[in-house]
């Protein structure tokens, strides 16, 4: 019988490590995203994300409900680590 490994059965309980940066300070430099949890925010009815990102090779950890960030990371986050830049888009936030 094979065994599996609790990082495969345990994908909800992921703890994403790295030193906490604000979303405002990465704007506009190159990250890669090497993971993500997104979850329902404790005091909005919005989802949550949690990001982990490297810039200049150290770990990271950034907190927001920008939405468009989320609904890339739903479509796009299967193909993690990818290199990209966040950039401010009037009042919205986008990979590019």
């Amino acid at each position: 019988m094979a065994i599996a490994k609790f990082k495969d059965i345990a994908k909800d309980d992921i703890h994403l490590a790295g030193e906490k940066m604000s979303l405002q300070d990465i704007v506009g430099k190159t990250i890669v995203i090497t993971g993500f949890k997104i979850t329902k925010s404790k005091f909005k009815d919005t989802d949550y994300l949690a990001l982990q990102f490297e810039i200049e090779n150290e770990q990271h950890v950034t907190f927001t409900s920008a939405t468009v960030l989320i609904e890339q990371l739903k479509k796009y986050g299967e193909q993690l680590p990818f290199e990209t830049v966040i950039k401010r888009l009037g009042k919205f936030y986008s990979f590019t």
